[in-house]
């Protein structure tokens, strides 16, 4: 059965900078819920990265549209 998990703050949050959110192994997760009161239109890109390795990345624009 899956577990809902609440993680650990968002590290690096500020104007024009990179926000990271650290996933602790091993688990395996199976999806991940942001909330923001950030607009769309003010996030330039979401990227999930494994092992140094950009493997998906969003756009604000595709964000608005999902």
């Amino acid at each position: 059965m899956r577990t809902p998990l609440r993680m650990p703050p968002a590290e690096g949050v500020e104007a024009g900078g990179t926000a990271t959110i650290r996933l602790t192994g091993p688990r395996c997760y199976h999806s991940l819920l942001i909330h923001s009161n950030i607009a769309y239109a003010n996030v330039n890109a979401i990227r999930v990265v494994l092992n140094n390795r950009t493997v998906q990345e969003y756009t604000g624009d595709a964000l608005d549209v999902m």
